[in-house]
């Protein structure tokens, strides 16, 4: 595997990083207080496509990387943070 060349915005990257752990955990909590195996299967999938959704972001610039990072929180906010239902 050839190293990438290019400028790497860690920053940012950390940012975005940081930003899906959050709503996987609100995904993760969600999943838990569902009540059928559908709606479980939902909330995975919704967590599992944040991981792509990060995985993507590569060799990409700073302004993609913040626009990721701005989609996953107005999502987390939505969802109403961590204190999301299923949460212990």
């Amino acid at each position: 595997m050839n190293p990438t060349e290019g400028t790497i915005y860690f920053a940012e990257y950390d940012l975005m990083k940081s930003v899906s752990a959050a709503l996987g955990v609100a995904y993760s909590n969600r999943r838990r207080a569902a009540s059928t195996e559908a709606e479980k299967q939902w909330w995975e999938s919704r967590r599992i496509a944040v991981r792509d959704y990060v995985a993507a972001a590569v060799d990409t610039d700073s302004e993609d990387l913040v626009t990721r990072a701005r989609i996953m929180r107005a999502e987390f906010d939505r969802l109403g943070g961590l204190g999301s239902p299923g949460r212990d």
